[in-house]
């Protein structure tokens, strides 16, 4: 009884701790265009399932990993399985070009993010944000005036049509007006539960981090299970 209650709180434990959507698209070589229908596309990176994640916001963000600028929310209430949300495209005074823009998501306590891409034929600024320093951070944190809240303002249809069961198979293809260098099926971009780095990266530090925690955690649930299963009577 001691060995099935230890094993079930580590396997529950890990798979909390590799939750994650793993974006398809866009990914670092993706270029967005103004004013053009967009799709996003992901997959489950590791346990537990997509299906976990029942209202997801996903927000258009910029700035270092330590000062993160939300410029944009594309959309709201999505769920993971959908795998898959089209939205209308950003508008043409969003903030300046570059590739410097990454995708957020959350949903209760996850958070994972896309790598960093480029959005061109924009021009605009976002408070606290210098283009020509993009890792800078700065005093003023505030969103670009391009910032939306309402959760169908990037989006077409429902979010119930707009998931689509194509979405696994459609990772690494670009949205409408969007350009990639990679049509693979397979996982293109680099996506984490941590921080975006400069380059899109996850950062090893915050995995190791992690997996310690996990242990520590999976440890002691381990000594507790032993201590429930102690015979106190001799």
């Amino acid at each position: 009884m001691k060995v099935i209650i230890s094993t079930v709180f580590i396997v529950l434990l890990v798979s909390i701790a590799q939750a994650g959507i793993f974006t398809t698209s866009p990914v670092s070589s993706t270029v967005w265009k103004a004013e053009t229908q967009q799709t996003i596309t992901w997959i489950n990176s590791k346990n537990p399932p997509l299906e976990q994640l029942k209202s997801v916001t996903i927000q258009l963000m910029t700035g270092p990993e330590e000062q993160q600028i939300p410029v944009l929310t594309i959309g709201q209430g999505i769920q993971g399985i959908a795998k898959k949300f089209v939205f209308k495209g950003v508008p043409k005074n969003l903030g300046p070009s570059g590739q410097f823009y990454f995708l957020k998501y959350s949903d209760g306590d996850y958070s994972g993010f896309s790598a960093r891409f480029t959005i061109d034929g924009i021009d605009g600024t976002i408070p606290g944000f210098d283009p020509n320093n993009p890792n800078a951070t700065a005093n003023n944190t505030t969103a670009g005036n391009s910032t939306s809240t309402d959760p169908n303002s990037g989006s077409y249809g429902n979010n119930s049509t707009t998931g689509g069961s194509s979405g696994g198979s459609t990772g690494g293809s670009s949205g409408g007006g969007s350009t990639t260098t990679n049509n693979s099926t397979k996982p293109t971009s680099t996506s984490s539960t941590n921080k975006p780095s400069s380059t899109g990266k996850s950062s090893a530090n915050s995995l190791g981090a992690v997996h310690v925690a996990t242990f520590v955690i999976a440890l002691v649930g381990m000594i507790i299970s032993n201590w429930i299963g102690y015979d106190f009577s001799g």
